[in-house]
């Protein structure tokens, strides 16, 4: 047991190193350190995605710690924020998205992406558009607001983000902080755009791309039939109920129809809710190549990438926003995209190694300390009774 322990532990660090590796020459050039002495700042960066794998709960605050890497960054937590706040080199006051336009956030936000682009080029896989809300207490956060998915007595922002599912790996492609207020309806544009240009620049082949009813709108539908399969919940409104549908099954049936001289298909299914009473979903495709079953399966993985994202920065890497100051909080959403990055192309590789398929960060984390426990057992000898 003590011998397959360190194997783990020689497994993780080969899985780790080239991606780490990888992403610290991506960044270097970003986190200049700005004086002779001490840890180059693209080191403290790096610290800091490793730090979010291990299990810290934020830069300003953390209070657990359980690694080498994750007892450094306890102790000179206010190095590495301080890090990230001489990074915002705005002069004065600008609006929330001329922040994106700083050099620093471009350039780290560029990065990210070219980290990314040789784990999807010439692939195909399915991609899903969506956004999350991040509450914050207090009123001195810059740019949070109200908004959907937030408690009406807190303010927040939304993660816009973009995932792709290639095989049995999920990647985050595309990451913006924005103010609560911010709809999906006004990120769309954003985030159409930054697919398109992963698609022209790498030669990525979405299968289908999956939006829930946040996205809906004829012109959405109409911009997406132009370049993707796509497949997007609708709302209960009237240009659907009024249909006549052909029925699929006792819950699932179907219509084709007319928008603007294009043929979508719009697929209705109706389930029962908490309270016994039926609910009726719409969802409307431009795939007609496969059965009506088989595009709600799809649309179902949706759901399994928003876990796999989503669920996991949340509950697994415990993301909260760690500064009031805006600039400070997106280039840390930035570095923890990084991690998420790191740690499923890293988990990939233990998979493909070891046959073992660690589903979360919390798992990852109770087999390294196991690994641990039972490498320094197998050091110190047989434990004895005390």
């Amino acid at each position: 047991m003590s011998r397959y322990a360190i194997h783990v532990l020689h497994i993780l660090k080969i899985a780790f190193h080239p991606y780490i590796l990888r992403a610290s020459k991506q960044i270097a050039p970003i986190f200049v350190k700005k004086r002779n002495r001490g840890t180059p700042n693209y080191a403290k960066a790096i610290d800091v995605m490793t730090a979010v794998i291990e299990g810290h709960s934020r830069i300003s605050n953390m209070n657990h710690c359980f690694s080498p890497i994750q007892n450094k960054i306890y102790h000179n937590s206010a190095t590495y924020f301080k890090m990230l706040y001489r990074l915002d080199c705005r002069d004065n006051f600008v609006p929330w998205y001329e922040a994106y336009k700083l050099s620093t956030v471009s350039l780290l936000r560029e990065a990210g992406y070219e980290f990314i682009k040789p784990y999807v080029a010439n692939r195909s896989g399915i991609v899903s558009f969506d956004l999350s809300a991040l509450a914050v207490w207090g009123n001195n956060f810059e740019f949070a607001d109200r908004g959907y998915g937030i408690d009406p007595k807190q303010r927040g922002y939304q993660l816009a983000a973009i995932a792709i599912e290639v095989g049995d790996l999920t990647l985050w492609t595309y990451s913006k902080l924005v103010p609560g207020y911010i709809t999906s309806q006004l990120m769309f544009d954003t985030l159409f755009s930054s697919l398109k240009r992963l698609v022209e620049e790498t030669n990525f082949v979405p299968k289908v791309v999956l939006l829930d009813a946040g996205f809906h709108s004829i012109e959405h539908i109409m911009k997406l039939d132009k370049h993707f399969r796509f497949i997007m919940a609708a709302p209960k409104i009237q240009r659907y109920t009024n249909l006549k549908y052909e029925q699929v099954t006792s819950t699932i049936s179907y219509s084709d129809i007319m928008i603007k001289g294009r043929r979508f298909r719009v697929i209705k299914k109706r389930t029962k809710n908490e309270k016994g009473k039926y609910e009726d979903h719409y969802f409307v495709t431009n795939i007609f190549d496969i059965s009506v079953k088989r595009v709600l399966e799809l649309y179902r993985k949706r759901w399994v990438i928003e876990n796999s994202l989503f669920n996991e920065i949340k509950n697994g890497f415990e993301l909260h926003i760690p500064s009031s100051n805006f600039v400070v909080s997106a280039l840390y959403i930035e570095l923890v995209k990084f991690a998420y990055n790191i740690f499923r192309l890293a988990m990939l590789r233990v998979f493909e190694a070891m046959g073992v398929r660690i589903r979360g960060v919390r798992r990852f984390r109770e087999h390294m300390q196991y690994a641990i426990t039972m490498a320094i057992v197998s050091s110190q000898g047989r434990l004895k009774d005390t």
